[in-house]
């Protein structure tokens, strides 16, 4: 009995960074699935993995299309995944008119909501929801925020499918980084740090708590950081809560592994 051929499949990325869903969520567990090229618009800021296949333009868009259309030509792969609205659509102008490259299964992911959309992305979304076979919203909320007339074009082509994690990665950084300190009650909340996050009121809550043995970890980088800090810098509470900004997944792991609440 014959296996069935790995599906080929070309990932379309803007970058490749610590938090990175495209890499993190998608990359690396895909390629131990199947055969897998990534193409990022910038340089990566993180060490790729062995297994993880990956070409970078350096910033250019120009040189980002002539790897596309290489990738195109060679017609080695049976589906392209696009991960932002920009990779999106430099992939449909480098489909042209070649009846026979528009065969390839396309895939866009949507990871926000609409109201996150800068207005030139809202509008390279048309073409793209238009154009690409799938659309698929990392949650419901995602594909609610959107306006009637998205989802109504939509409406034959999209499913909602929840992000998802490595379980293989997190049970062996489990095994390496759990200390937890049974007399301190430890809280965590991850994000990025900005108004919409309510970052000042999870630091408001903790402040209101009586208990001592108490520690908040908050986990992210964002333009509210000078600000958090701030509001957090009471002598009573300066040693109780800290501020990582931008760390490894393998470090937010860990600190999720020792902690007894966590707060999103």
């Amino acid at each position: 009995m014959h296996n069935k051929p790995k599906i080929k499949l070309l990932r379309l990325v803007l970058n490749l960074t610590d938090t990175s869903g495209a890499y993190h969520l998608f990359s690396i567990p895909m390629s131990r699935m199947c055969k897998q090229k990534v193409i990022s618009l910038f340089k990566p800021l993180i060490k790729i993995h062995n297994d993880v296949d990956v070409s970078d333009a350096d910033g250019s868009i120009w040189k980002y299309y002539d790897l596309l259309r290489e990738m195109l030509k060679n017609n080695q792969y049976n589906v392209i995944h696009a991960h932002s609205p920009h990779v999106g659509l430099l992939l449909l102008i480098a489909l042209g008119l070649s009846s026979k490259k528009w065969r390839i299964g396309r895939i866009f992911s949507v990871h926000y909501s609409y109201q996150h959309i800068r207005f030139r992305n809202r509008l390279f979304l048309v073409p793209i929801i238009l154009f690409f076979n799938k659309i698929v919203f990392c949650s419901q909320a995602s594909r609610d925020s959107f306006p009637f007339f998205l989802k109504y074009i939509s409406r034959h082509k999209y499913q909602v499918v929840y992000n998802g994690i490595d379980i293989k990665n997190i049970e062996a950084i489990k095994q390496h980084h759990s200390h937890k300190n049974n007399d301190t009650f430890n809280i965590i909340s991850i994000g990025r740090l900005e108004k919409i996050k309510r970052f000042d009121k999870i630091i408001a809550a903790v402040k209101n708590i009586s208990v001592e043995s108490i520690n908040l970890v908050i986990v992210g980088g964002g333009s509210q950081m000078n600000y958090l800090k701030s509001i957090a810098s009471d002598h009573l509470f300066k040693d109780k809560i800290t501020f990582t900004g931008e760390i490894s997944r393998e470090q937010v792991y860990g600190h999720l592994v020792n902690a007894n609440l966590f707060v999103s």
